[in-house]
């Protein structure tokens, strides 16, 4: 009995364990449904590669050219120094500025000229007052000789008339004519003598005043500097009014604006020679020139001057119509030429531990050349062995 009632309790336990074993797979079996289904693994696409193009320009025959190519002005040649050479003195006024364009004569600069002014003045009236004198002088002069000979003409008459009318007029009358004809003869040559002396007087007075007038104005031009030359001001000494300048200092210096030269200054004078023939294009007309001067040529006393450190000079052989002192124009240099040569873009040569490489597309592959260069320019190089003219040379 009590074995009956013990296999009942665990049949009853079995039967709680599969009732619990059977929830669980039912709950798990739900929950897989509520969660969502996992996704396969996921398979990348297959990709074409990208295809590679080139920008590519044949090769050719043609022309290169070396040459240097820079910028210069037109320049004078001859420079007029301009200072007060007869004195020193404070300055009065400045007439011209840097860039003026002066002629010859004009008035550059002056000295405090005051006192000198009244002087002027005053011995012009001096001038004047000798001058009236000694036109009156003369007009007195010329009417007492010309009385005293009218005289004289008289008693030569009545003497004449004497000797004809002997019959009429005693000796004794004809003595005393001539004598009276004698005495007048004297007076004449006496009157002459002193209108002579007296004009003498005022002349060596009026001569005496105007020397003295000149000095005064040569002493005042003194004051004034006047351009000696036609031109352009080049230096203005920074003066003003009071200012003590001194004899010989230079206070204004002008250019010749009608000789002048083509310049150039830089970097690359060294490739300018004596004599060299160059092409200078002015307002879009080209000029033919040649050196005339360089560094290697300028005196070995002006050579640290700065004014002439990498100068190059060059003479036209005609010169621009109407070009002025300031006006630019294009040079250039040809250094060498070479034709009906393989020439490719400068860019395309590549440098490569020493040597020189140009790529080219050959069947649509990228090809590396070593190549032989020649001349170069800024944009081109000719290339000796390594490229065939119709080659596509790859530029990008």
């Amino acid at each position: 009995m009590i074995l009956k009632k013990g296999m009942n309790v665990l049949s009853r336990l079995k039967a709680v364990f599969i009732f619990i074993i059977l929830s669980m797979l039912v709950f798990v079996v739900t929950a897989c449904g509520i969660l969502p289904e996992e996704e396969g693994e996921l398979v990348p696409p297959l990709l074409e590669p990208e295809k590679v193009t080139y920008k590519t320009i044949e090769a050719e025959l043609g022309t290169i050219e070396d040459s240097v190519m820079v910028r210069g002005v037109f320049v004078p040649t001859k420079t007029k120094e301009h200072y007060f050479r007869y004195r020193s003195g404070k300055i009065n006024k400045v007439y011209v500025k840097l860039g003026s364009v002066v002629k010859k004569g004009d008035l550059l600069a002056d000295l405090i000229n005051d006192e000198i002014l009244k002087d002027i003045n005053n011995q012009e009236l001096e001038v004047g007052i000798c001058k009236d004198d000694y036109d009156t002088a003369q007009k007195i002069a010329d009417i007492e000789i010309k009385l005293a000979e009218d005289k004289l003409k008289e008693l030569e008459k009545s003497v004449d008339s004497k000797k004809e009318m002997s019959s009429i007029y005693t000796k004794s009358d004809l003595e005393e004519a001539i004598d009276a004809h004698e005495q007048q003869k004297l007076f004449v040559e006496k009157t002459k003598l002193n209108q002579e002396s007296i004009l003498k007087s005022k002349k060596n007075s009026l001569d005496r005043a105007q020397l003295k007038l000149t000095e005064l104005q040569e002493e005042f031009r003194s004051l004034r500097l006047i351009a000696e030359n036609d031109g352009v001001v080049s230096y203005v000494k920074k003066l003003k009014e009071g200012d003590l300048v001194n004899q010989f200092e230079i206070i204004i210096s002008i250019v010749e604006d009608s000789d002048l030269q083509f310049e150039y200054k830089g970097n690359k004078s060294s490739e300018f020679k004596l004599g060299m023939e160059v092409d200078i294009t002015v307002k879009s007309k080209d000029y033919k020139g040649k050196v005339v001067l360089n560094p290697a040529s300028v005196p070995v006393e002006n050579r640290d001057l700065e004014e002439y450190k990498q100068i190059v000079r060059f003479e036209l052989l005609e010169m621009p119509e109407g070009v002025k002192i300031g006006d630019y124009g294009d040079l250039k240099l040809s250094v060498n030429i070479s034709e009906n040569t393989v020439v490719i873009l400068k860019s395309a040569v590549h440098k490569f531990q020493g040597s020189y490489i140009v790529y080219v597309l050959e069947d649509g592959l990228k090809v590396e050349r070593f190549v032989k260069t020649g001349i170069e320019n800024n944009r081109q190089s000719e290339i000796l062995e390594g490229i065939n003219p119709g080659d596509l040379v790859i530029v990008e």
